[in-house]
């Protein structure tokens, strides 16, 4: 059986880059940037609707952090990879590199749709979203959108870190792409319109830097997004982290003590042999 202390140091025995991960995460970002501005595109044309936004988003963060949980972690959201390293789940250093990845996705993800966007596209959607950038529906949002960010980030975090830290070690680990994508969905359905619904600094200024139009929508997408994922991780570590840590330990001793006892009734073969020897 593994050492437990050695899953708690995963990622420092890997060392300060990996570039697997790293790719992943750039492929998650950078899908959930690309698709989702197309689907804006195609909402400013009137061809699909707010809940079919929030819809196509969350199943797209559900794929992608399925595929690619066991690899990276399934961050996919510079806001999310600073929890993480605020809890020390994740090497600083290597948590760097995925926020810088998580923009630089973000950015190419939004370079393509410009590319690709026709003259007629461009057009209809100038005076909207331009190239797919998450925008509140209105105006008058920009004031509340701060807020909104927030509270979406932090409901995001918090179920990123309340689903993966543990259980993804135990058991139901396919579970969590599931929560974690029906949450992105709600929080994108239900708060979208107030501030664009980015809930992820990535995904909130790739676009926006793509357009040449960076302003209080994106201030609010950058800033409140980071200040919603330290929320969730102090009110996590604080409330749960300690008893939760704790009950991992109990549940592996018991698991450890179950081995010593299985090995002492019904021995290994080798350490059969041994006693069939003596």
């Amino acid at each position: 059986m593994e050492n437990k202390p050695q899953e708690n140091q995963t990622e420092s025995a890997q060392g300060f880059i990996d570039t697997k991960k790293l790719i992943t995460e750039f492929l998650g970002i950078f899908a959930l940037t690309y698709i989702g501005s197309w689907v804006i595109v195609y909402k400013d044309m009137n061809e699909i609707t707010p809940a079919g936004v929030a819809f196509i988003h969350g199943m797209t963060l559900t794929v992608f952090t399925w595929i690619t949980l066991d690899v990276s972690g399934s961050h996919f959201n510079p806001a999310i990879t600073l929890a993480m390293i605020i809890t020390k789940k994740i090497e600083w250093s290597l948590g760097m590199f995925y926020i810088i990845t998580h923009f630089i996705g973000g950015i190419v993800g939004a370079g393509f749709i410009y590319i690709q966007l026709t003259d007629n596209m461009s057009t209809i959607i100038a005076e909207k979203s331009i190239i797919g950038i998450p925008k509140p529906g209105s105006p008058h949002y920009d004031v509340s959108g701060f807020w909104v960010e927030v509270i979406g980030t932090f409901f995001l975090t918090y179920t990123f870190m309340g689903m993966n830290i543990h259980i993804t070690k135990r058991k139901n680990q396919d579970w969590f792409p599931m929560g974690i994508g029906i949450m992105y969905f709600c929080c994108k359905l239900t708060l979208g319109e107030l501030s664009g619904g980015a809930f992820n600094p990535a995904r909130g200024l790739g676009p926006a830097i793509m357009a040449g139009t960076i302003g209080g929508t994106q201030i609010n997408q950058v800033f409140g997004g980071f200040i919603g994922a330290i929320l969730g991780a102090v009110f996590y570590s604080s409330v749960y982290m300690d008893e939760r840590d704790a009950d991992d330990d109990d549940d592996y001793d018991e698991e450890m003590e179950d081995s010593r006892v299985k090995e002492y009734i019904m021995p290994s073969e080798g350490n059969r042999n041994e006693i069939e020897l003596k």
